[in-house]
């Protein structure tokens, strides 16, 4: 199984001894109070309004109802018009106390291997506290196979044999009913494949997407166009590999990430997120981590594909070539890259032969 790397998480504390079990994580449930950055907006606007009152009533003139100050009304609503765009409308009023979200990690794994299947438990909000204590049902193909209770990083897990054949399958969860908390249901995205496969790793941001990452997250997903050819490069790619994506996006973003792949027709495959703002400002450790990962468990990984000297560093460390597109001048690169400007220009070089890496891809000609 493949799964983030455990040496980059976000800095929360830890329960003792934590173990991974599917009984495990008996713990009490942690309530989350209202998002942090608005109650101080609040709070500041407040304060300074009851000291205009005050200076008012001083200096004899009539004293101005309470009200709160504009900028940080405005500042508030600006942190909420943030929260919707990246994370939706939230689940309705009369659940609102009490709403959380899963997010399902995507699972890489081989027939039989001891696989850990994960849902993250945040309550529903500006700023995403990890819920602890919540129970997490798993459901595959509509029956139930196992209950799990988040831990304090939020982390549901549930340890299952994988006696699947190779393919690719979804897992549902949802918080079980009568719980402290509700959600709707999240799914995660489950590719056995045999040890010999094939995988080839993308890059997102400026990769196949031609756009920064806060720029796929705040426009609609219609809005934001791929690379020129990275579609139907990924789609010929597909027809002889196993298209991974790997970036550094933050968990987060997983449903508008995968919604933005659905819409523009890219292949299936399991998408794997950061869990940790430090891989936003230097991305090569985590990715290199993760690449590490796929290769130990699927020794046939060829390629990968990036836009970042840091891409390139993480492919190469791992004994892949790197293919970087220089889409938005993050350059220079380290010589062992394999630079174009996009995907048709590396599909005219493979068509003409000049990278064995890629010699297998028979439809990216």
């Amino acid at each position: 199984m493949i799964a983030r790397p455990a040496r980059f998480v976000k800095p929360r504390r830890r329960a003792a001894g934590a173990a991974m079990r599917i009984e495990a994580f008996a713990a009490p449930t942690r309530t989350s109070g209202p998002s942090r950055k608005l109650y101080e907006c609040m709070s500041m606007s407040m304060s300074m309004s009851t000291s205009a009152r005050a200076s008012a009533s001083a200096r004899g003139r009539p004293r101005e109802p309470f009200r709160i100050a504009p900028r940080a009304r405005a500042t508030a609503v600006a942190f909420a018009a943030i929260a919707a765009v990246l994370y939706g409308a939230g689940a309705s009023p009369a659940l609102a106390a009490k709403a959380a979200v899963l997010t399902g990690t995507d699972v890489l794994a081989r027939p039989g291997d001891t696989a850990t299947l994960r849902f993250k438990v945040e309550r529903n909000s500006l700023i995403r506290y990890d819920i602890r204590g919540a129970p997490v049902e798993f459901r595959f193909n509509g029956a139930l196979i196992g209950t799990a209770v988040s831990a304090a990083d939020g982390h549901a897990d549930l340890r299952v044999s994988v006696g699947l054949a190779p393919g690719d399958y979804e897992v549902a969860g949802k918080v079980a009913p009568g719980a402290s908390w509700w959600s709707p249901e999240a799914r995660l995205f489950l590719a056995v494949r045999d040890r010999s496969a094939r995988l080839a790793i993308t890059d997102i941001d400026h990769t196949i997407a031609d756009a920064a990452w806060w720029e796929v997250l705040a426009k609609p997903v219609s809005a934001v166009p791929p690379v020129r050819g990275a579609v139907g490069a990924l789609r010929d790619i597909a027809h002889d590999a196993t298209i991974v994506y790997l970036t550094a996006r933050d968990d987060g973003a997983t449903a508008r990430t995968k919604a933005w792949l659905r819409h523009h027709g890219f292949p299936p495959g399991p998408v794997f997120f950061s869990d940790d703002v430090r891989a936003w400002f230097d991305p090569r450790p985590y990715k290199s981590g993760v690449v590490g990962a796929i290769r130990a468990a699927f020794p046939n990984v060829p390629c990968g594909f990036g836009d970042l000297p840091g891409d390139a560093a993480a492919y190469h460390d791992h004994g892949l070539v790197a293919f970087i597109f220089d889409t938005h001048g993050a350059g220079p690169f380290p010589p062992y890259a394999r630079v174009y400007r996009d995907w048709v220009a590396l599909r005219a070089a493979n068509a003409a032969g000049r990278h064995p890496a890629l010699a297998w891809a028979a439809r990216f000609r």
